[in-house]
């Protein structure tokens, strides 16, 4: 087996707490063809079944630590802390790589873009939606991310961003990385979108969950409140008016 290099290209970090679709995770991660990664796995003190899954999977894992954290975007920090890759992927426990490919094909888009400092794709998201998001289809970013979000998990960050302006608020509990995401694109970080399926999605993660969507209501309108003018938002809310008009005038015409 050839030694790894020092400074990957990759830091694949995983974070878990008792996930019953674990092994899927562990399986997308260690098959990918591309193996220039190092794997973090940052787990907040899950179960014995769980801890029994990643046993199996050590051998392939760079990092990993079992112990109580403060929920996911301290995990997430914490992995970001230990890394050492150029771009950084949050493949949280749950999810998965589309395809085994997906490392692959990313390293050489990057290679040939290597001015870019985020790479967002597509998102399959599972039962009960079982479809695809694809975010590159709107030309304006920043009018998108006031609706919208890019996936953490078919995204890929430079390492650089997060020592140049900070990691994730561990104030929010739901709506950090659009958080940061956003933040990134208003300091001019370069994002460029990459027209593939990247991730899986099981669709059962914390803001996935009904109980969860009033709390993630509320903090997005609060980083909307941070991140945009006032005249900005009636734009986008006139804008939206409009294509909801739009969309019921088609429907009765038919």
């Amino acid at each position: 087996m050839p030694l790894k290099e020092a400074h990957p290209f990759f830091s694949i970090i995983t974070v878990c707490l008792n996930e019953p679709n674990l092994e899927r995770t562990c399986e997308s991660v260690v098959t990918q063809t591309c193996q220039d990664f190092e794997w973090l796995v940052i787990d907040g003190g899950s179960d014995e079944k769980a801890l029994c899954i990643f046993e199996k999977y050590k051998k392939r894992m760079d990092y990993f630590i079992s112990e109580k954290d403060n929920g996911v975007y301290h995990a997430m920090n914490k992995g970001i802390l230990q890394s050492k890759g150029k771009y950084c992927n949050f493949m949280n426990a749950g999810d998965s790589f589309y395809m085994p490919d997906v490392l692959q094909k990313v390293a050489e888009f990057l290679k040939y873009y290597p001015e870019i400092d985020v790479l967002y794709g597509n998102t399959y998201i599972g039962a009960p939606r079982n479809s695809v998001v694809c975010p590159g289809r709107h030309k304006d970013l920043y009018e998108y991310f006031y609706r919208y979000t890019v996936g953490h998990q078919s995204s890929f960050i430079r390492r650089n961003c997060f020592l140049n302006y900070g990691m994730y608020d561990t104030n929010l509990i739901i709506a950090s990385d659009y958080k940061y995401f956003l933040m990134l694109y208003k300091n001019g970080c370069i994002f460029k979108y990459f027209d593939n399926i990247l991730a899986y999605i099981d669709n059962h993660g914390l803001s996935s969950d009904m109980k969860n969507i009033n709390l993630m209501t509320q903090e997005r309108r609060q980083i909307i409140s941070e991140f945009y003018t006032s005249h900005e938002i009636a734009c986008f809310e006139q804008k939206r008016r409009d294509f909801y008009k739009k969309c019921i005038y088609q429907k009765l015409r038919k």
